[in-house]
């Protein structure tokens, strides 16, 4: 649930200022999402986030779709969908909430590309033969599945992407 990120996101920056760390990047986009506002408010130390790429993703649109490959919960959280919002055509970028199967396979180490391109099929098959301008992947942990997604493209003709990382 978003309360349990924020909290858990909450004690783990709470522990690293006790540490003395001098800043702390919140590197996970649900988190930064879901917390970072509180974490900003608790502590006394400067404390930055990463947000999914759709802006620079969005900046790069020609005449084709972005795919927004994030987990549900970014996908649902309102700061997501306000940042969404203030494109000038929000309706360009859509939204592909993948289950948590991608980040518990990429965090156990598994890198079969076939476990994710079953994965895949199922949240992009309504986009076969579809041009595509960019596949935003919208978690810090997708970049570990970059080539089960290239894969996935050029197999099931989502035409003319390229891969735009989080940042």
């Amino acid at each position: 649930s978003v309360r349990e990120i924020q909290n858990l996101t909450l004690a783990a920056a709470s522990h690293l200022e006790s540490a003395n760390v001098k800043a702390i990047l919140i590197a996970c986009n649900i988190a930064t999402t879901a917390a970072l506002h509180l974490v900003q408010e608790k502590l006394s130390i400067p404390v930055v986030g990463i947000r999914p790429a759709i802006i620079q993703a969005f900046k790069s649109h020609k005449t084709g779709i972005i795919l927004m490959l994030a987990t549900e919960a970014t996908t649902k959280l309102p700061s997501y969908q306000a940042l969404q919002e203030s494109l000038s055509q929000p309706n360009v970028v859509k939204d592909i909430g993948c289950s948590a199967d991608i980040v518990r396979n990429v965090e156990s180490g598994i890198r079969d590309d076939a476990i994710y391109m079953e994965i895949l099929d199922r949240v992009l098959k309504p986009y076969h033969n579809t041009v595509v301008d960019g596949i935003v992947l919208g978690c810090t942990h997708y970049p570990f599945i970059e080539t089960a997604v290239k894969k996935y493209a050029k197999e099931h003709n989502i035409q003319t992407w390229q891969p735009i990382y989080c940042s």
